[in-house]
């Protein structure tokens, strides 16, 4: 009797150990993965809506809802150097970046940033276009997953704010004390054109501005009202200077502990919204300025002339930098596209 007391015990505790550890596994199976993204989008405006309109939506989608973003807008968890030192550490997962963010993770982006390298939003689309693949292996050489690739500012473009002065040529340039946070090619341009840039961080820019260490911004329309520093400004110029790419990356050792049946609908439905979502964001940035403009900042329209002047004395920064901030093959392949795309011969 005893002897089968301890059969019957042995084998309810067994079967109920079994079930027990497949109960947990089923649990694992079907619990949610988040992924803990930084970004400098103060929540509830412009970029930050996107994401919560477009982007957590679409994710959840293609997942079947057990993915999930958990985003820390407004800079809460420090600067993109800070975003990178706690994804190595899993601290984060990810980041919603902006331009110096995208040279930071993955620097050959900085090819982008040229100086008078794209001459409307219809360029960038078809080079963007062409070279995604390319785009997606850099990022994915240095350890991340190109989710999104977004256009900042208007149409892609930021604009050059001065406290003090209008801009219109090298010698205002030299006159005003620009900030540089975006990286090497912004760095170029400034010093290029007469200027002797401050290296700041972005957390430090709008409190030099107001302190008076510097007087120069080049940054996009929803960015600057967001600091609440057009109180301050008195002019702005709005010349296609510079294309700023941003986006939304996450790590690739991240990426690959999810299921690989997520995947392909992640990707396929987050290059679905991009247009979408490039579009939105260009409309805040012309309300944001035109707001701006309605505030009191003077515009400062260039004549073909002025610009012409500009595009000369930085054009020597496209072959500088080339081959040492990015593969000049890279910048021969975008020059391609717009070559192309310039000619008419493509579909458009």
């Amino acid at each position: 009797m005893r002897l089968k007391t301890f059969f019957i015990s042995f084998f309810i505790s067994t079967w109920l150990l079994f079930l027990a550890v497949g109960l947990s596994e089923a649990d694992s199976k079907n619990q949610k993965t988040v992924w803990k993204m930084a970004t400098h989008a103060p929540k509830g405006i412009s970029y930050a809506l996107y994401i919560e309109d477009y982007v957590d939506p679409t994710l959840e989608k293609a997942t079947e809802g057990n993915v999930a973003f958990d985003w820390y807008h407004g800079g809460i968890m420090g600067d993109d150097e800070d975003w990178l030192a706690k994804i190595k550490i899993g601290q984060l997962h990810g980041a919603g970046i902006d331009g110096h963010g995208t040279k930071l993770f993955c620097p050959p982006m900085a090819v982008l940033d040229l100086p008078f390298l794209f001459n409307n939003v219809d360029e960038v689309a078809y080079v963007k276009k062409n070279l995604r693949p390319k785009f997606n292996k850099l990022f994915e050489e240095r350890g991340f997953v190109l989710l999104v690739l977004l256009d900042q500012g208007n149409e892609g473009f930021d604009e050059i704010y001065s406290l003090k002065r209008p801009i219109r040529t090298p010698e205002d340039f030299a006159k005003t004390r620009f900030v540089t946070y975006s990286g090497v090619v912004e760095a170029e341009i400034l010093k290029a054109l007469g200027s002797s840039p401050i290296p700041l961080n972005v957390p430090e820019i709008v409190s030099s501005m107001r302190s008076g260490i510097c007087d120069g911004l080049i940054v996009p329309a929803v960015w600057y009202v967001g600091a609440q520093l057009y109180t301050i400004t008195k002019y702005v110029t709005p010349v296609r200077l510079r294309y700023a790419p941003g986006g939304i990356t996450v790590a690739l050792d991240a990426w690959n502990n999810i299921p690989e049946k997520y995947h392909a609908p992640i990707v396929e439905g987050l290059l679905g919204i991009e247009d979408r979502v490039n579009k939105h964001g260009w409309d805040s940035s012309k309300k944001c300025y035109k707001a701006m403009i309605k505030y009191g900042l003077k515009e400062v329209r260039l004549t073909p002339d002025e610009i012409e002047v500009l595009k000369k004395k930085t054009r020597p920064v496209w072959d500088k930098l080339a081959g040492r901030e990015f593969p000049r093959e890279l910048l021969n392949e975008v020059i391609g596209y717009l070559d192309e795309y310039r000619s008419g011969e493509v579909k458009r």
